[in-house]
């Protein structure tokens, strides 16, 4: 999720539905919580106090130039990681404001290349790997 989308992603991934075995509609039956997260310049609403262990794992980029003042949730998100022995990740980059995107507006290497963090994280954390056994074992 980017900016407001990553608030979305914190209202799924800290309150999520288990889903309920009685509904008529099978999707409504599937729990929505998320395998991991990616968020990228996140807004600071529905942040918890404090991280839940189980938590999904977590992927945080922003730019410690974010006009909107986002680099002080991600490292309050870090803080609430670590406390919580969650595993995350977090990418802190210098300059590129807000509203990055995918870096390909950006004259900054280190945005246009920084989609590839995202697969290097998720190669190291399993999560492309489709054998869950394979997963448990990281």
């Amino acid at each position: 999720g980017f900016s407001a989308g990553g608030e979305v992603v914190s209202m799924v991934v800290y309150a999520p539905t288990d889903g309920d075995a009685r509904a008529a509609d099978p999707v409504d039956r599937v729990s929505c919580r998320p395998d991991f997260q990616i968020v990228v310049y996140p807004g600071p609403a529905e942040i918890p106090a404090k991280i839940a262990p189980g938590t999904p794992p977590a992927l945080f980029i922003v730019a410690l130039d974010d006009e909107y003042g986002l680099a002080p949730v991600v490292l309050g998100l870090v803080a609430k990681y670590k406390a919580a022995g969650v595993p995350f990740e977090a990418h802190l980059y210098q300059r590129g404001g807000h509203a990055f995107n995918m870096g390909l507006r950006s004259g900054l290497k280190t945005l246009q290349h920084w989609p590839d963090r995202i697969a290097d994280w998720m190669a190291d954390n399993g999560i492309l790997d489709p054998d869950p056994a394979h997963r448990a074992k990281r």
